[in-house]
C-alpha cells in the first residue's frame, strides 16, 4: 500500500493524497485492490480506505506491506491485527543510507543486501545484528534507522522464497506513480480532483496489465497455509476499531 501526492496538490482541492493498494490472490492473480482520495497519509484516511476494502468484501490478508508512513501502520494494525506487516525494503534501505557518507553507501547496501536475501528469517536476524552492531560503532544514527521496526522490515523472510521479491517492497505501486508524476510535470495545474484521479488511475491500470501471475506450488502452499495458522484471519470490528481510536 502506498501513497502520491503531487497531482494532488495541484488541484486546487484540499484533498493531498491518493492512496493505493495492490494484492496477489491465493490462485496467484496479482493486481490493483482500490485507488482512493485521502487527506494526507492520516490513520483516519487510511482506515477510510481499508475499512472500504473490508466492506467490498476483502478478506484479511496473510500478508500486507507497507512504507514507514505512521498512519498507514496504524491503519493496518488496527485494521487487520493478525495480519503479517511487512515493512517495504526499498524505503527502509533509502533510509538508512541517506545517513552514511555517500562514499560507504554501496559497501552498506551490499551489507543490507545480505539480510534481504537471508535464507531464512533466523539467518537474517543473525545477520541484522550483524550489521546494527558494525553501524552502532561508527554511524549510530544509521544503526537507530536499521533498528526501526526491524521486525517487519524482515518479515518477508517468513514467506517462501519465491514469493519474497514480490512482497517485500511497494515498488511495484511505486513505478505506476513514478508514470504518472513524469506526465504531470509538464502540467501547471489540474481543473479538478477528478481529473487528477483519472490520469493516476490510467497510468496504475495500464501497469497492471503486465503484472504477472504469482505460481504457487505444493510445497510453498503447505508453508503458506503453516504461516496462516501462526497469523489465523482476523477483522478488526467497529466496535474494536473504535476502541484501538480511543485508546490511541
Amino acid at each position: 500500500m502506498d501513497a502520491v501526492y503531487e497531482p494532488m496538490r495541484r488541484t486546487g482541492s484540499t484533498t493531498e493524497a491518493v492512496l493505493a493498494a495492490w494484492g496477489v490472490t491465493q490462485e496467484g492473480r496479482n493486481g490493483l485492490l482500490s485507488l482512493s482520495v485521502g487527506h494526507a497519509e492520516t490513520a483516519d484516511a487510511w482506515s477510510d480506505f481499508l475499512r472500504d476494502l473490508v466492506r467490498r468484501g476483502l478478506p484479511c490478508p496473510l500478508t500486507v506491506t507497507t512504507d514507514g508512513a505512521p498512519g498507514l501502520i496504524q491503519a493496518v494494525e488496527r485494521q487487520w491485527p493478525h495480519a503479517l506487516r511487512i515493512r517495504c525494503w526499498a524505503h527502509k534501505t533509502r533510509n538508512v543510507l541517506s545517513r552514511v557518507p555517500e562514499g560507504v553507501q554501496f559497501e552498506i547496501k551490499q551489507q543490507l543486501y545480505t539480510i534481504r536475501d537471508a535464507a531464512d528469517y533466523a539467518t537474517g536476524l543473525q545477520r541484522y545484528q550483524e550489521v546494527y552492531d558494525r553501524l552502532a560503532q561508527t554511524y549510530p544514527s544509521a544503526a537507530r534507522s536499521l533498528a526501526e521496526d526491524h521486525e517487519a522490515w524482515l518479515a518477508h523472510l517468513k514467506v517462501p522464497a519465491r514469493h519474497r521479491i514480490i512482497v517485500r517492497t511497494t515498488n511495484l505501486i511505486e513505478r505506476c506513480f513514478e508514470e504518472e508524476q513524469r506526465r504531470t510535470k509538464v502540467l501547471p495545474r489540474f481543473g479538478t480532483e477528478k481529473s487528477a484521479l483519472k490520469l493516476i488511475f490510467g497510468a496504475v491500470i495500464r501497469a497492471t496489465q503486465h503484472w504477472r501471475v504469482v505460481g504457487i506450488n505444493a510445497e510453498e502452499g503447505e508453508r503458506l497455509q503453516a504461516l496462516w495458522e501462526q497469523h489465523p484471519p482476523h477483522i478488526a470490528s467497529e466496535e474494536d476499531m473504535r476502541s484501538a481510536m480511543a485508546s490511541a
